[in-house]
C-alpha cells in the first residue's frame, strides 16, 4: 500500500513559505479531471502505474432525499441513499470507468493496489448498513471477484509481483497460485503494517515486529521503552532494515535514532547542534530521514542518513513539508495546500499546480513524473500530473 487517503472533509497539511520555483519541464502540469459528480464524495485511494495509467478509487451518492407525503402533507421523511462504488482508469487523457463483477448498488472501494498494468487490485465493500467485504483482481482484460478470507470491512492490503497481503485483525492472508494463506503472527492484534520497496513487511503488534522476508518470519520486540504502542511514523521499514526514533525529548537530549541490526537495537548517533527538540517523526525516502523541531521552537529539521552519518536535507525552517516522495529521477516532492513543493538543494520551493484544495502526491513508476490529487473546501475534487 503506498499511499492511501480519505478526502471526506477538510484535512491539515503542512503550509511552507517559500517563493514559487522557476519553470521546470516538469512544472508542465495538465489537469485530469475526475468523473465524480454525485454529492458526499470520497476519493479514497490514487495509485499510478505508470504515464498514462492510474487508478483512483472510493465512492459517491450518499444523498438524503424526501420523499413526499400523501394527502397534501409536505415531504417529511427522508431516505438515506448509500454511496455507489467508484473505481476509474487513467488512460492519459480521459479517465475510465469500470464495474468490477460482484459490487453493483451500495458499497465502496476504498483501496487500490496496482502492480502492473495486468495486475491490479481492489478492496472495499457491499452493501451500506450490513456491509461485507469485497475483493477483486484486474488482469490487464478484466475483472474477477475473489474470495475474501478476511471479515474486516475494507480490509488494507499489500501487493507484489508474488501476490497479495491481505490484513486481517490478528493475522494476515497471503493469495499466491491462487490460493490463501493465514499467518497468524502468534494471534495478536496488528496494529499497523509497513512494506518496503522490495516487498518485504514488518507487522507491529502490541509489543512485537514480525518481518516477512519473502520466504519466511522473523519476529523481534519493539524499541525498548515503547510502552504507548506508537504509531508508524515513529517506525520506518527501509530496504536495509528498521529504523525507529524516539517519541519525546527534553531541554537537554538528543533526537535518539535506533537501528535493528538483526540482533539488538543499536543507538546511531545524532549531531550535538541539534540538541535540545520536542518532536520526532521517522520515514523512508530511500534511507531513514528524522524530522523533527527545536522544543520551546517554531524551526523544524530534516536529516537524512547517508550510510554513515546524517545530512540536512533541507535547511531548518519554521514549517516544512512531511512525508515527501521520491521521484524516479531522485528528486524529492511533498504536497500542501493547493501547492506542491520540490526540494531544490536543501530549500523547499513551491511549485503551482492547476488544482486546489489539500493535495497529496504519489510517484509515476519508471519515470521522473507525479499524479496528484486533492479535495477543496467545498468538496471539490480533482487531480493533475506532469507526466507528458
Amino acid at each position: 500500500m503506498r499511499i492511501v487517503t480519505v478526502f471526506t472533509g477538510m484535512l491539515m497539511a503542512a503550509t511552507v513559505v517559500g517563493s514559487v520555483s522557476p519553470a521546470h519541464a516538469e512544472d508542465v502540469w495538465r489537469p485530469a479531471p475526475l468523473n465524480w459528480t454525485w454529492p458526499d464524495r470520497n476519493l479514497r485511494d490514487v495509485e499510478p502505474v505508470g504515464a498514462n495509467e492510474a487508478w483512483a478509487a472510493g465512492g459517491q451518492g450518499k444523498v438524503y432525499v424526501g420523499i413526499p407525503g400523501d394527502l397534501g402533507r409536505p415531504p417529511i421523511t427522508l431516505l438515506d441513499i448509500g454511496a455507489k462504488p467508484l473505481l476509474q482508469q487513467w488512460t492519459g487523457t480521459s479517465w475510465k470507468s469500470h464495474s468490477p463483477p460482484g459490487i453493483s448498488g451500495e458499497g465502496e472501494i476504498t483501496d487500490v493496489e496496482a502492480v502492473t498494468s495486468d495486475n491490479v487490485w481492489a478492496s472495499g465493500f457491499v452493501g451500506y448498513r450490513n456491509r461485507t467485504a469485497y475483493l477483486a483482481h484486474w488482469d490487464g482484460a478484466k475483472w474477477s471477484q475473489v474470495t475474501s478470507p478476511s471479515t474486516l470491512v475494507s480490509a488494507e492490503m499489500w501487493a507484489d509481483a508474488k501476490g497479495l497481503w491481505l490484513r486481517d485483525r490478528t493475522a494476515l492472508h497471503r493469495f499466491a497460485g491462487g490460493t490463501w494463506t493465514r499467518h497468524s503472527l502468534g494471534g495478536r492484534h496488528i496494529n499497523f503494517v509497513q512494506q518496503t520497496a522490495n516487498g518485504d513487511l514488518h507487522v507491529f503488534n502490541e509489543d512485537k515486529i514480525s518481518h516477512w522476508n519473502g520466504s519466511s518470519w522473523t519476529t523481534f520486540e519493539r524499541l525498548p521503552g515503547d510502552v504507548h504502542h506508537s504509531p508508524d511514523h515513529y517506525y520506518a521499514a527501509t530496504a536495509e532494515g528498521m529504523w525507529a526514533v524516539s517519541r519525546t525529548g527534553s531541554d537537554d537530549s538528543l533526537p535518539i535514532v535506533h537501528r535493528w541490526t538483526g540482533t539488538a537495537w543499536e543507538a546511531v548517533p545524532v549531531p550535538d547542534a541539534y540538541r535540545g527538540t520536542w518532536y520526532h517523526s521517522i520515514y523512508d525516502l530511500e534511507g531513514p530521514v528524522i524530522q523533527f523541531r527545536k522544543q520551546n521552537s517554531t524551526i523544524h529539521h530534516q536529516l537524512r542518513w547517508n550510510g554513515t552519518s546524517w545530512d540536512e536535507l533541507s535547511k531548518p525552517a519554521t514549517s516544512i513539508p512531511a512525508n515527501p516522495v521520491v521521484a524516479g529521477d531522485g528528486t524529492y516532492w511533498a504536497a500542501g495546500n493547493s501547492t506542491l513543493y520540490r526540494l531544490e538543494g536543501t530549500t523547499w520551493t513551491a511549485v503551482q499546480v492547476p488544482i486546489a484544495g489539500y493535495l497529496k502526491v504519489a510517484p509515476i513508476p519508471g519515470s521522473r513524473h507525479l499524479f496528484a490529487w486533492g479535495e477543496s473546501q467545498n468538496g471539490d475534487l480533482s487531480a493533475t500530473t506532469n507526466a507528458p
